[in-house]
């Protein structure tokens, strides 16, 4: 997620907790939009952190096991292979000896296809010339399974952590934009009905409080902020859960249940 997109859905955050904290005063508003309005912003804040969500997903873990399932079918792959090098010297077969004479590195050190490739290589060397018809009695019908088992492991898994990259851009990087493109859809209509029903009255202070919540704020770009702490003359305790009110301008803060109430965006002086 972008910084601008995080500001946008902290925005969608800031517009939902608007409506939440004001709703009796909302639905005053007779105007069968409002109820659509309202749900939309609830369920695409919820949409933009699903896909965020996705976005963040790790292959971390994914690519751990296939690590360790490669290392596995090199350790079960070469384990046979030595087993069947002994015995193809011991017999004087150079051609088989040097076919099965291969350190663990041959499978664990290369591409993930190159390791299938040399893992199968040695497990048909193997299951072509095992005991009891073969050359090399010393490897029997189970040792094949066994091998069979630990390359299907790993060709199982191997393309995991590729197909999650993909998976995290279709549910995730892919799907945040058009979320939040739906969001602010919501928004742009909420900011639209207050500015026609309460334009000019005595709510309009209410109005302005919704357009400068409902506005993205991204790090980096220059405003003014006032974080004001109310102390009671009576005792010189911090007051929680007041409102606080720019006479100049008209925007509030209620300190979302805070003794801190701030107000963004002033102009300086």
């Amino acid at each position: 997620m972008t910084d601008k997109q995080r500001a946008d859905l902290e925005a969608g955050q800031r517009s939902q907790k608007f409506n939440s904290d004001n709703g009796t005063l909302i639905n005053t508003i007779e105007d069968d939009t409002v109820a659509t309005i309202i749900a939309g912003i609830i369920l695409q804040v919820q949409n933009v952190v699903d896909a965020e969500a996705a976005q963040q997903h790790d292959a971390g873990d994914v690519a751990e096991t296939k690590r360790l399932a490669k290392i596995e079918m090199g350790d079960v792959v070469i384990r046979y292979a030595l087993r069947g090098e002994v015995k193809a010297a011991l017999i004087s077969n150079t051609d088989l000896k040097t076919a099965l004479a291969q350190p663990i590195t041959y499978i664990t050190e290369v591409d993930d296809v190159l390791s299938l490739t040399h893992a199968k290589d040695i497990r048909n060397t193997l299951n072509d010339n095992k005991g009891p018809g073969g050359l090399l009695t010393n490897i029997v019908a189970g040792d094949i399974t066994l091998i069979d088992a630990a390359i299907k492991a790993f060709d199982d898994i191997k393309t995991t952590p590729t197909d999650n990259v993909k998976e995290k851009k279709a549910q995730g990087t892919d799907k945040i934009q058009p979320e939040i493109d739906k969001l602010f859809e919501f928004i742009v209509a909420e900011r639209k009905i207050f500015h026609s029903y309460w334009a000019g009255t005595a709510n309009s202070g209410k109005m302005d409080e919704f357009d400068l919540k409902s506005e993205p704020i991204v790090l980096g770009k220059r405003h003014n902020i006032v974080s004001v702490t109310m102390i009671k003359d009576e005792d010189d305790s911090e007051l929680t859960g007041g409102l606080l009110t720019c006479v100049f301008n008209g925007k509030t803060s209620d300190g979302e249940l805070t003794n801190v109430y701030t107000i963004e965006k002033i102009l300086q002086g």
